[in-house]
């Protein structure tokens, strides 16, 4: 699963990667969870329309408890304020 985060700032996208990233883990660690996870990092293609990109990458086996997780972790965190999209694409086919 890729997350990105993307901001016309580049420390709001950073910000919301970083605290996103770290709920879902504190949250993950109460369910069935036993994949792998990156950090958060600038995207491969870091700008775009003049917006900046941060993503972290995911990889779980399908578990209803996990996808529950994270709706709810970005359901509950609202970064639509501060001029943040962000993007979970499930199976990416690329990463950019």
């Amino acid at each position: 699963i890729n997350f990105v985060f993307s901001s016309k700032e580049e420390t709001s996208a950073k910000n919301a990667a970083n605290i996103f990233y770290k709920k879902l883990m504190n949250e993950l660690s109460h369910t069935s969870f036993s994949g792998t996870s990156f950090k958060p990092c600038g995207a491969p293609i870091y700008k775009i329309n003049g917006k900046y990109r941060y993503h972290f990458i995911l990889k779980t086996p399908y578990r209803k408890d996990i996808y529950d997780t994270i709706n709810n972790v970005y359901h509950n965190l609202s970064f639509g304020k501060n001029d943040i999209n962000v993007t979970i694409d499930v199976n990416p086919n690329n990463m950019y």
